[in-house]
């Protein structure tokens, strides 16, 4: 049995050696003896052998392959070759060389085309805008009236330059190539990767720039236009599609990148996302009917939670209307808006919005990770097939600028009605719009929007009438605690009142514990009956709390208020330089010793920040003066989780921008103060009601004493405990 497969085995290999020698030669023939006469003679290159001029095309190819055959030899090379599905593949490979030779050709002629600077606005517009002129898109944009800060932490930049929003550079430590450069610019456009060759059109000067591109083989003239006022916040950019020949037809659909390379400031300290990619649609039925959507940098990363999905505005389900795309940060963004005239819908130009990640920061740290990243947006125009001869016309506007556009009013000279503008395209809802769609259904949006709002003008009265923003949020707290102080005295009474009629019950209490110990049901009863005995209402920390709620959209608006307000930054007080900044007092992170426990082991940055501990130390006062006395051990854990919770407050209090930090602080001052003065109020609450109830008794009732009475007082103690120390 082995013998017969080790014979098999031999017939084999040799039948295979003898087949591959007849491919061989039937691929590889022998040269022809060439006659010693012809050897001087020209060379007739009509009669030379296929194989030795480059193949050209697939028939071409297999006329080559049939001379090769050999007669009386079936060539299987050639059967495979004339097989449809290998001679389809054969020709798209031949294609796919001539593209990439094409594309090469073009690439060389691409680079030939100067790279120039062309600038919109000047040293006053709001805008200075530099383009590309062979990309015909942003190369960098400068927000003329806002100055830079330091990247690190947030600090005026010496330089003293004003604010680079977009810059190709932004976080890149170079590129790789021309095209890679022209990929980092801000609204540049692109057709289904088509190498689009831009020229600047006649004309050019500080209000507006032109560029023009050809596809001869689409028969598609693009014109892209953009100008500029010099009072506003964003400009105008008109893209138009024509056919070369109007005879013919044209078919397309586009990609408008939006914003890239966004500048960002206080990387050390930043506890939000550094960007944000933001999509605002709008209900065909009803253009006041806004909705915007935020994509977290985390969310676009392929490589973390890569849950970004595109917007899509043509599914009947869920029938929307793309106003506006584009990226923010805390106190800037850059938008693609789809223009419209006010109360009307938008023209669907946008069939979906793409948002998409760039890349890493590269000086982010650890803590940071989940924070930082470049994202950018892509605007996928709709399908587009104007009739024969027509041309198609979109509008865009490209606003860079604050994200609160409600403070542009008060900026000087910016147009009259900006911020009505802006309002009617919905860029309010940079900001004001909420985290949940829960809390605009029940109204609370619009209530926190409207005190946030309001919050703001009155902070920039304040700062006309003071000149400094830090004593405005200082006169602001006070005049806010003081309008409130009604109703924090009816709350503080209830508190109280309720307090000492618990305190009074608590011996009860513990023999209905007792007594009922193993049956929670009748305890409960049997407690009701005590408070209903004793005129105890169980439920007036109910009213409280309704209390607090009447006082919390007030106090939320005025949180928002000084967290978004683009005029709180590189505003100094005291001794810190921006309001918008923890106030970073002391540099320690060259202590020796202390360094690195603070910075690396505690993660507390480069700087001792004083006013968030302030903060928290006054709120942890607030709080004990205010915490009623534990009446069980339940009450009694629970302040201890009061008291840790605080302790985990401060920490994260200790990043918070130095004009939150002042607000806090004076607002528990206030609170403090507050609750000194409730024990004479109550007193007095309680002897009105005594002489309404005609208790005579209570007429007797000392009255508390004045302040003249208070101060005489404390200076004949200070002056008898001087007379002691002698």
């Amino acid at each position: 049995m082995d013998n017969r497969r080790l014979l098999t085995f031999f017939l084999v290999t040799f039948a295979a050696i003898i087949l591959m020698m007849q491919i061989k030669k039937s691929l590889f023939p022998p040269p022809a003896p060439v006659p010693v006469a012809s050897q001087t003679a020209p060379q007739d290159t009509s009669t030379a052998p296929a194989i030795q001029s480059p193949p050209v095309s697939v028939d071409a190819f297999l006329t080559g392959a049939l001379q090769l055959t050999s007669p009386g030899w079936p060539s299987p090379i050639l059967t495979v070759l004339t097989h449809p599905l290998v001679a389809e593949q054969v020709q798209k490979e031949a294609q796919r060389a001539q593209a990439i030779a094409k594309a090469k050709e073009m690439d060389k002629e691409w680079e030939k085309i100067p790279d120039d600077d062309l600038v919109l606005g000047n040293s006053e517009s709001k805008l200075h805008v530099v383009f590309s002129s062979r990309g015909a898109a942003v190369r960098r944009l400068t927000l003329n009236h806002h100055r830079t800060a330091t990247r690190d932490y947030a600090k005026p930049d010496p330089s003293k330059q004003p604010l680079v929003l977009l810059s190709e550079n932004e976080g890149q430590s170079g590129f790789e190539n021309e095209e890679q450069r022209l990929a980092h610019q801000s609204y540049r456009l692109a057709i289904e990767n088509e190498k689009l060759f831009w020229r600047v059109l006649p004309g050019h000067n500080e209000s507006q720039i032109a560029f023009e591109a050809e596809l001869p083989h689409r028969n598609l003239r693009i014109r892209k236009q953009f100008s500029l006022d010099p009072q506003v916040y964003h400009m105008q950019l008109e893209l138009t599609f024509s056919p070369i020949d109007p005879a013919r037809p044209i078919a397309f659909d586009y990609e408008l990148h939006g914003p890239r390379g966004l500048a960002i400031e206080g990387m050390a300290w930043k506890q939000m996302s550094f960007r944000q990619a933001v999509t605002c649609s709008v209900d065909p039925n009803d253009v006041r009917v806004a909705q915007r959507i935020l994509d977290e940098p985390k969310m676009i990363d392929p490589q973390r939670d890569n849950k970004a999905l595109p917007h899509i505005f043509n599914d009947p389900k869920n029938d929307r209307i793309c106003q506006y795309s584009g990226i923010m940060t805390q106190y800037f963004s850059s938008l693609v808006i789809v223009d419209r005239p006010e109360n009307q819908v938008p023209p669907r130009h946008i069939d979906r919005v793409i948002p998409y990640y760039v890349h890493n920061d590269p000086d982010a740290s650890e803590r940071q990770l989940a924070l930082q990243g470049h994202v950018g947006v892509k605007l996928v125009s709709r399908p587009q097939k104007p009739e024969i001869g027509q041309s198609v016309t979109h509008k865009y506007l490209l606003f860079a600028g604050p994200s609160k556009v409600l403070l542009l009013s008060y900026e000087p000279d910016t147009k009259p009605g900006l911020t009505e503008t802006y309002s009617n395209l919905h860029l309010n809802l940079i900001t004001d719009a909420p985290f949940y769609s829960w809390t605009q259904s029940i109204g609370w949006t619009s209530v926190v929007v409207f005190f946030t709002n309001l919050m703001h003008q009155f902070l920039e009265w304040l700062h006309r009438v003071f000149g400094s923003y830090g004593v405005a949020i200082i006169i602001m707290t006070i005049v806010v605690r003081a309008m409130m102080f009604p109703i924090s005295r009816k709350q503080a009474i209830m508190s109280q009142e309720t307090s000492a009629k618990m305190a009074k019950l608590k011996p009860e209490l513990k023999k209905l514990e007792e007594k009922y110990k193993n049956d929670s049901q009748a305890r409960g009863v049997a407690q009701m009956e005590l408070f209903r005995k004793h005129g105890v209402n169980p439920l007036s920390g109910c009213t409280g709390c309704l209390i607090v709620m009447l006082q919390m959209p007030i106090f939320m608006g005025l949180y928002y208020a000084l967290y978004e307000s683009t005029h709180l930054r590189l505003e100094g007080f005291l001794w810190t330089s921006n309001l918008a900044a923890p106030d970073m007092m002391i540099r320690w992170a060259e202590w020796p010793g202390i360094g690195w426990f603070v910075t690396k082991f505690l993660n507390f940055g480069d700087f001792f920040n004083l006013l968030p501990i302030v903060s928290v130390i006054l709120m942890y006062c607030q709080q004990q003066m205010m915490m009623p006395p534990a009446l069980d051990e339940q009450q009694a854990m629970q302040m201890k989780m009061m008291n840790f919770m605080m302790i985990f407050m401060g920490y994260l209090f200790y990043w918070i921008p130095s004009g939150l930090c002042i607000y806090f602080i004076f607002s528990s001052a206030w609170g403090m103060l507050e609750r000194k003065f409730i024990p004479k109020l109550v007193h007095h609450h309680a002897s009105s009601d005594a002489i309404k109830a005609g208790d005579k008794a209570a007429k007797t009732t000392p009255t508390a004493p004045g302040w003249k009475k208070k101060l005489t007082d404390w200076i004949v103690k200070l002056q008898k405990q001087a007379d002691k120390k002698k």
